[in-house]
């Protein structure tokens, strides 16, 4: 399990992560919930704070792409 706090959004692709398409953007007060897919489907939401310089001109339909710290994850069995 990630929190969608943890996860990286860039509009430039780095080493490692991987790539998703911004499907909704929807603005809660301090935060942007940002949510994604993966080109296999899978939904990712990401969570960043107002006035990330991550969200200068994003829009549905923009490729991103996604990171986040593999210690920032919780398997649970």
């Amino acid at each position: 399990m990630l929190g969608p706090e943890r996860i990286r959004l860039s509009r430039h692709d780095g080493s490692g992560g991987l790539s998703a398409t911004v499907r909704d953007i929807t603005f809660l007060g301090n935060n942007i919930h940002v949510a994604t897919a993966t080109a296999a489907g899978e939904a990712l939401s990401v969570r960043l704070p107002f006035g990330h310089e991550a969200m200068a001109g994003l829009s549905p339909g923009d490729r991103v792409h996604l990171a986040f710290d593999p210690g920032a994850a919780h398997v649970f069995c």
